[in-house]
């Protein structure tokens, strides 16, 4: 009889437990929602990329589309072997691992140094355009930032090569 007692209040316990972790969930719907909607940032974009990772063991053509990576012929290896019996194998890898260790030796001093240099310069509105200038690929697309430097340093319409020009007399004509 004793028994049944306890089986009953762990019944109960663990009903108890069932109605707050309900109520639980129904308070904190809106950071459910936050956790649901990463779990679908991750889901798209973590785990569904992985089956693109098949087209590199198949014998996939893009004329296929999607359909092909599943419907396409198993290789193996084969391009990898292909990849690594290419005459051009050591100079890519060398080339790539020059181009990694060039942009971490110089990537990583250079910001420094900067801030360095225009925490010395005296005039402060000399020091925000410096530091306007040199934010602004980051804000703007790198074809905004190359149309606008075209646009102030062209040699025939540049706005510093107009200015230039109007302080030192020439012939249009001299070439």
């Amino acid at each position: 009889m004793k028994e049944l007692t306890t089986v009953g209040r762990a019944n109960a316990a663990v009903m108890l437990k069932r109605q707050t972790l309900g109520r639980r969930f129904r308070k904190q719907v809106s950071l459910q929602t936050f956790v649901l909607l990463g779990m679908a940032f991750l889901l798209v974009f973590s785990f569904a990329p992985l089956f693109g990772i098949q087209m590199a063991f198949k014998d996939y053509t893009i004329s296929s589309g999607i359909k092909g990576i599943f419907t396409s012929e198993w290789v193996g290896l084969r391009y990898f072997h292909e990849m690594t019996n290419d005459y051009m194998f050591p100079t890519l890898v060398r080339n790539t691992i020059a181009i990694s260790l060039l942009k971490l030796v110089i990537s990583f001093p250079v910001p420094i140094l900067l801030a360095i240099m225009i925490n010395e310069v005296r005039h402060s509105f000399m020091k925000r355009f410096v530091q306007t200038v040199s934010y602004l690929p980051h804000f703007i697309s790198w074809v905004v930032v190359v149309g606008m430097s075209y646009a102030f340093f062209s040699t025939e319409y540049g706005l510093v090569n107009n200015a230039l020009m109007s302080l030192v007399p020439y012939k249009k004509d001299t070439f």
